[in-house]
């Protein structure tokens, strides 16, 4: 017999997303960790009854890309306690208030108490505080896609938020009656790592300074840039640490992306023709058109469809520092939408390492810049006056 089940595609190729365990009539799809951390669907055919569920929602079989949007807009949320929790410029948080002020409800990415990253979703607006800010590994969304499809047959209006891949294979799974009631948002996505890896970095850092109690990538309280952290540590003094990303090994091999899924360096969903209603990005570049903004804390929104426009036109009175571009202006500085991410020559050997010889090991060997200083002057030295001397050397 021929196959038509999830073992049709490879491990290399799989994103992770899990949508097939999740509609599989029998139950007969489970997910494993492969050796490098990632997790990946085996099929129990003994069970399977070939009825072709699985390969009809997974996207990466089944890529349904929107209309190239023609333009794109940046934009803040006025409130700044809405904008100061989210990574960039606090869009996700200001739709997320929508629905919940409307009886709807809300699904995004959460670390739990034990900094597991789960998708949850929540319908009060006093539990959204952990789906906010950038999570730089995989979320584990068994059993989301079922939840997500028994709301919205209850007649729930729900915003889903996730990586290009989820949102796609969200999209697979409900049907287009039902695909009314909800908003697809994803995000122009640098690339996934595990939460394998995630947890040796925290064991690495309790190790070091006391148990983790809480991490937060792109941390803006004190900080001065993009990609600061914060780490609290469980000691008697609470112990508090913020630095630039490339102090923590974690943030700085995701960052020199080698820690990534193999997926990720051919992703299906680059560039300007995307598969949600909205994508919000980092409107890299934006200092540069002389508008008073920072890309620190300016988001680029792209509305694909129909659906996304009006929902953006619902929220703009929440929102200033719109202004509309043609789509190839953020385009133009934001790599994920012009181009798949390049798989680093070291990729593979860091994994192997990892494996052999453990995280300590690749910490010293992979995961710290061999000149740090350069980074230290390049971070000391006031970002006004690093993009006075980027436009004086553009002339």
């Amino acid at each position: 017999m021929i196959k038509s089940n999830i073992a049709v595609v490879s491990s290399v190729d799989c994103c992770g997303c899990r949508v097939c365990a999740d509609v599989c009539p029998k139950a007969c799809i489970t997910f494993k960790v492969d050796n490098e951390g990632f997790f990946v669907p085996f099929v129990n055919e003994a069970s399977c009854i070939n009825c072709g569920k699985c390969t009809q929602c997974c996207p990466v079989l089944n890529q349904k890309l929107n209309d190239k949007a023609s333009f794109a807009f940046s934009a803040v949320a006025k409130d700044k306690n809405v904008s100061n929790q989210a990574s960039s410029g606090g869009i996700f948080p200001t739709l997320a208030l929508y629905f919940l002020n409307r009886g709807g409800k809300v699904y995004g990415a959460a670390f739990d108490q034990n900094l597991k990253l789960k998708h949850i979703g929540v319908d009060n607006k006093d539990d959204l505080g952990p789906l906010l800010r950038s999570k730089y590994l995989q979320s584990n969304c068994e059993g989301v896609y079922k939840s997500v499809i028994a709301d919205l047959r209850q007649g729930t209006n729900l915003l889903f938020c996730g990586t290009p891949c989820q949102c796609q294979a969200l999209r697979n799974s409900v049907s287009e009656p039902l695909q009314e009631q909800l908003l697809l948002v994803d995000f122009a996505c640098h690339g996934i790592s595990n939460q394998a890896i995630f947890d040796a970095n925290l064991a690495w850092n309790s190790a070091k300074y006391g148990d983790v109690e809480e991490y937060i990538f792109r941390y803006k309280d004190k900080a001065k840039y993009h990609h600061f952290f914060y780490v609290k540590h469980k000691r008697n003094d609470a112990y508090e640490r913020v630095g630039v990303y490339y102090k923590d090994p974690y943030y700085y091999g995701y960052e020199k992306r080698f820690i990534l899924r193999n997926s990720c360096y051919n992703c299906k969903w680059v560039g300007v023709n995307r598969c949600s209603d909205l994508t919000l990005a980092d409107f890299f570049g934006i200092e540069d058109l002389n508008l008073n903004l920072s890309s620190e804390s300016v988001s680029c929104i792209l509305p694909n469809t129909k659906k996304g426009v009006q929902i953006l036109s619902a929220i703009k009175k929440d929102l200033y520092g719109m202004h509309e571009f043609p789509i190839e202006i953020p385009a133009q500085k934001n790599e994920c939408l012009r181009t798949t991410i390049k798989r680093p020559i070291l990729r593979d050997v860091f994994f192997k390492d990892w494996k052999d010889k453990g995280y300590d090991y690749v910490v010293d060997k992979y995961m710290r810049p061999k000149h740090a200083w350069i980074y230290d002057i390049y971070y000391f030295i006031p970002k006004k006056l690093r993009l006075w001397i980027r436009r004086l050397l553009k002339k």
